[in-house]
């Protein structure tokens, strides 16, 4: 280390946010953070009991790098943890050297905790792509990023599409079919809420990860649907005549980081009603309220392998941005 100035590496505190918020947005201007929605991550992550620590790297008072370690709350009680290393774009000459340091102490935060291996996400254009692959990191996993401008998206070129679904099933909202949002008491099993949830979980069976989801609990799924800012206007679900919940679609409103911009979560059929057109019918109908909502854009995300759901996507719009990679590498590889 000896062409690179020195850094001091200490734990984050509030007074910090503005200036992490500044690092990151300038290391990765597609995936902006703001002082708000990073304290909004901290606060969530606590409220599910899930470890969650920064160490940033100081140069005098210029904000070099930071290195995040959060527990995997898709997979509680496995010992995974994410260890995010970030460098700032001024600092890229002497990249290694400062990602290395800042690596090491995200280890030694993660080595009291037993971790059984380690995970990150990294867009295949990132910088800290070569990085993590020289310290051992293994693609898990590969998913598109795509995004629709709602104002270029024209429901009615859909009409057949979404007529050939309602023929079939009903498309409700939540709303419509009896939750009427979030208040001070958590939603009981046999709810509307609860019945959603139950459909969630089995349809998450069917998502191609490379590593399956452990279900969460009811009250600790409805913690994080309400963090997300989840709507009963923005969950849509396919009704079969004879009552059954035959598939389903989330929108997640925009947040304070990317105004305008909404997210497109799960959206999936049961398998005796695939193949019928209902995943069309749920997020083209999804899609026209968005617009009506005057949202800008809609964000997703698919793996690679999910051909069919790609296919709408594309069909209906959606530009696909670089890949994202979950690498992974076990923890005996630290002894």
């Amino acid at each position: 280390m000896d062409g690179m100035p020195a850094v001091d590496l200490r734990p984050l505190t509030d007074h910090d946010l503005p200036a992490l918020s500044e690092l990151l947005t300038a290391l990765h201007p597609e995936q902006p953070q703001t002082a708000a929605s990073l304290k909004n991550r901290q606060a969530f992550l606590s409220s599910l009991g899930e470890h969650h620590a920064w160490t940033l790297g100081w140069h005098g008072n210029s904000l070099v790098g930071a290195v995040e370690t959060a527990g995997d709350h898709n997979h509680i009680g496995s010992g995974l943890f994410f260890l995010n290393v970030r460098v700032h774009p001024a600092w890229q000459d002497d990249e290694d050297e400062l990602a290395g340091q800042l690596f090491q102490r995200g280890v030694e935060t993660l080595r009291p905790l037993h971790p059984t291996g380690l995970r990150t996400r990294v867009h295949e254009h990132w910088p800290e792509l070569a990085f993590y692959q020289n310290h051992g990191f293994e693609e898990l996993e590969r998913s598109w990023h795509s995004t629709l401008d709602l104002s270029t998206f024209d429901p009615g070129a859909f009409a057949a599409r979404t007529q050939r679904a309602r023929a079939t099933v009903q498309l409700a909202t939540l709303r419509e079919l009896g939750w009427t949002g979030w208040d001070d008491h958590e939603e009981s099993e046999g709810s509307v809420l609860h019945r959603y949830y139950t459909l969630v979980v089995q349809l998450l069976a069917s998502v191609p990860f490379a590593e399956s989801v452990t279900p969460w609990p009811f009250s600790h799924w409805q913690r994080v649907m309400r963090q997300r800012g989840m709507e009963p206007d923005c969950a849509w679900v396919a009704v079969a005549p004879d009552g059954r919940w035959a598939g389903l679609t989330e929108l997640h409103p925009p947040d304070t980081a990317t105004p305008g911009r909404a997210h497109q979560g799960l959206t999936g059929i049961v398998p005796a009603w695939r193949g019928q057109g209902l995943a069309w019918g749920l997020k083209v109908a999804a899609t026209e309220w968005a617009k009506a909502q005057e949202w800008q854009t809609i964000a997703t995300v698919n793996h690679t392998v999910n051909r069919e759901m790609l296919g709408i996507n594309a069909a209906m719009g959606f530009v696909r941005d670089p890949a994202e990679l979950v690498l992974g590498r076990t923890w005996s590889d630290q002894n």
